[in-house]
């Protein structure tokens, strides 16, 4: 489960010259011109996992080999893979835990005193996590990149300065499409507000390109775009894109260009999500000038949001949730929960633990998606 959140926003743009990044497929963000918007508003209701999908995780639920811990973070884009955390007694580390069938491949092992594996991203043979290295200080972190294609596996950032110092901010929430990471990556501290730049790695040519500075959030990639926000000096948020091949700015509508207040963002093909504090949550469909706003309860705080065919999925301590763009419907679960286009994962403790500290075998359970999958009931 992640560890932290990570909002550092704001401060005036600096950019370098632009490498180019592979498109991302989607359609554009820009809706005709004059046509006004059509704003949906929602009171999400949330209950357990309706029959259906109680049914479709029962008959999709496997145990991870060898009786380890696990909580996923992240989905293959074909369904056929789950990365994640793995723990035992003796051993902790980043696995591929294979859906058919359960057998986990050790991707990389955590250093004794890491706290874990925070915010994951996976897509084509990459996946991408920010590693917390020590449980008494969470300042110390980095950003790591892994092929399954060739076992590579790359240290992308780090929070240690070249003069020896620590970057002043929250752990990175790195994303991955086409070969391309995107993260913020915090700076040292000349202000009481931290600092990041938005990076972009090209894991294929090794190339790095740094879109902004200042008070700034993570990265997105939402359709062919990298999305970002920023807070000006009087406190004012926007959203930011450039087209993810070229580079350039690419304009957004007014809706989505001065969004409110933002503390979380998630992109995918279709869809730009952000939430403002912790129950508001605006969803705009990319392409189109509609938007919908859902509102949730105190018991149900928006962090982590990610994006998972037309649902949103997010942590919020106890439970994570599920929720149905389309109906404004969810529904909770008591463990970790991760998704793709293809199917939405859940782990969780194949029984309850006899003692705070027990580290109990994980069980795995899948639900596949597709246009017919909702949820209509809560």
């Amino acid at each position: 489960m992640p560890l932290a959140f990570v909002v550092a926003l704001g401060g005036a743009a600096c950019s370098s010259p632009a490498s180019h990044v592979p498109a991302a497929p989607g359609a554009s963000t820009a809706p005709a011109a004059g046509t006004p918007d059509v704003v949906r508003a929602h009171t999400v209701c949330f209950a357990g996992p309706p029959a259906g999908w109680s049914r479709s995780f029962a008959d999709h639920s496997l145990g991870v080999s060898g009786g380890l811990g696990f909580d996923v973070g992240a989905v293959s884009e074909d369904g056929g893979m789950a990365f994640g955390h793995y723990r035992s007694a003796t051993e902790q580390g980043v696995g591929a835990v294979a859906l058919a069938g359960g057998a986990l491949s050790r991707i990389a092992p955590l250093p004794a005193g890491a706290a874990g594996i925070g915010s994951m991203s996976a897509a084509g043979p990459w996946v991408v996590w920010e590693q917390a290295e020590s449980s008494t200080d969470l300042g110390d972190w980095s950003v790591r990149a892994w092929s399954r294609d060739t076992t590579e596996a790359l240290v992308l950032a780090t929070s240690h300065l070249p003069d020896g110092g620590s970057a002043f901010g929250e752990m990175p929430l790195p994303v991955v499409r086409r070969g391309v990471v995107a993260w913020a990556q915090p700076q040292a501290r000349h202000t009481s507000h931290p600092e990041a730049t938005v990076q972009l790695y090209d894991l294929g040519r090794r190339r790095a390109t740094v879109l902004d500075t200042g008070r700034v959030s993570g990265p997105v990639f939402a359709g062919p775009y990298v999305v970002w926000a920023r807070v000006a000096a009087d406190e004012s948020f926007s959203l930011r894109a450039v087209d993810a091949v070229t580079l350039r700015p690419a304009p957004l509508p007014d809706r989505a260009r001065s969004p409110g207040s933002v503390r979380y963002l998630a992109g995918s093909a279709r869809y730009l999500a952000w939430s403002s504090g912790q129950q508001r949550l605006t969803v705009w469909r990319l392409g189109s000038n509609e938007y919908d706003e859902y509102t949730t309860d105190l018991r149900h705080p928006l962090q982590f949001l990610q994006l998972a065919g037309d649902f949103v999925l997010w942590y919020a301590g106890y439970p994570s949730s599920v929720l149905d763009l389309r109906t404004g419907r969810a529904f909770d679960v008591r463990g970790s929960v991760a998704g793709s286009d293809a199917l939405i994962a859940l782990s969780e403790p194949a029984r309850p633990p006899a003692t705070k500290t027990e580290i109990v075998p994980a069980r795995l359970s899948y639900a596949p998606l597709s246009a017919a999958t909702r949820i209509d009931s809560c």
